[in-house]
């Protein structure tokens, strides 16, 4: 509970006296690697995770974040940088031979435990380790699939608006559904489009219901997976539209199947997803260079400007008491609104000038 409030020193203590009790105790091992992931130390993380495998070496959930472990938010250089990607190489080409004909039936359970969300703010082209990736998570939940018994139900006929399902777990305040998603549930032309939303998650407020005014259909709460892709094929949506893939393990497990016959992600995660099950890509022209298309497994769509529809939020006029922080009301300001991990280390002489 502690670590899911972010209260990261009091969730180690918790952890850290629980294995005083239970040395062995793998969960809390593995969720105290967790935490120190969090808070930035990486080696102390992966000591936990390998204590995980060195009591229980069939682990799978702990061989998967292990692999996945080896990123960090941020780097003291440059080869600091390229010694960590090695090392994430290599691990995920453990990590694919480890998921062997014996082990690949449970595998399922470790795709989304952790993922490699640190190389979208590495400038790297990452198509190719994340299309190794994508296609050990494709594995892996197409092996799941196949055991499951789905009914197949008639194909609908094809007339009428498109249907669009949008999966994600986003459909409240937050960045994502700001950006991308309330401009496709406020704007699509509901004569051609009629929009599926599939909420992975119980968070609620205004935003969720402006979404549930706008939708044709909307499915809600925290499922086990097999239903929600049983809700998913019920609905028989043409296209399903992913805002973000990397960021909650739910969207990553159902990206990684095909359950509509054009499936797309947008950059609510600014990176390619290297999933074989994503067809396209949905960015924009401004946000792409020349040559972007070769940083893409799927085949990349720059919509115009910015590609969504996005209002500007209603906020408080009012100055702040810039005085009161030692700054003078006479300079310009610079306001820098991203999450610190996102700037560079190597770019902090930019906002110095």
């Amino acid at each position: 509970a502690l670590l899911d409030q972010h209260r990261l020193d009091e969730a180690a203590a918790s952890y850290d006296a629980a294995l005083a009790l239970k040395p062995d105790f793998l969960e809390a091992h593995l969720r105290l690697g967790m935490t120190f992931a969090d808070q930035g130390r990486g080696d102390e993380a992966i000591d936990c995770f390998q204590k995980v495998l060195s009591l229980e070496p069939e682990h799978a959930e702990a061989h998967w974040i292990l692999a996945m472990s080896q990123l960090s938010a941020v780097y003291e250089s440059e080869a600091d940088l390229g010694r960590c990607r090695a090392e994430f190489s290599s691990e995920l080409t453990k990590l694919e031979h480890w998921f062997d004909a014996h082990r690949v039936t449970d595998g399922f359970k470790a795709v989304g435990a952790l993922q490699p969300f640190w190389l979208a703010y590495q400038e790297e082209n990452n198509r190719d380790l994340l299309r190794r990736y994508g296609s050990l998570c494709a594995r892996l939940m197409a092996e799941w699939f196949k055991r499951q018994d789905f009914a197949r139900s008639t194909r609908r006929d094809s007339g009428g608006p498109i249907r669009v399902g949008v999966v994600s777990q986003y459909f409240y305040d937050q960045s994502v559904w700001n950006a991308i998603i309330r401009g496709w549930f406020g704007q699509l032309d509901r004569e051609h489009f009629s929009l599926h939303a599939f909420c992975l998650g119980d968070a609620e407020d205004q935003e969720t219901a402006f979404a549930k005014f706008h939708a044709t259909g909307f499915e809600q709460g925290r499922r086990e997976l097999r239903r929600w892709v049983e809700a998913i094929l019920d609905a028989q949506p043409d296209v399903l539209l992913y805002p973000e893939i990397g960021m909650d393990p739910m969207t990553l497990r159902l990206a990684s199947l095909r359950l509509a016959p054009v499936q797309a992600a947008a950059w609510g995660h600014p990176e390619t997803t290297g999933l074989p099950t994503i067809d396209y890509y949905l960015s924009a022209e401004d946000l792409e260079p020349a040559n972007a298309r070769g940083n893409y497994t799927e085949e990349l769509i720059t919509l115009p400007g910015h590609g969504c529809f996005y209002q500007h939020p209603q906020v408080d006029a009012a100055c702040p008491d810039l005085a009161g922080f030692g700054i003078d009301p006479e300079s310009p300001l610079l306001l820098c609104p991203g999450v610190p991990f996102k700037y560079a280390p190597q770019d902090d002489a930019i906002l110095a000038e």
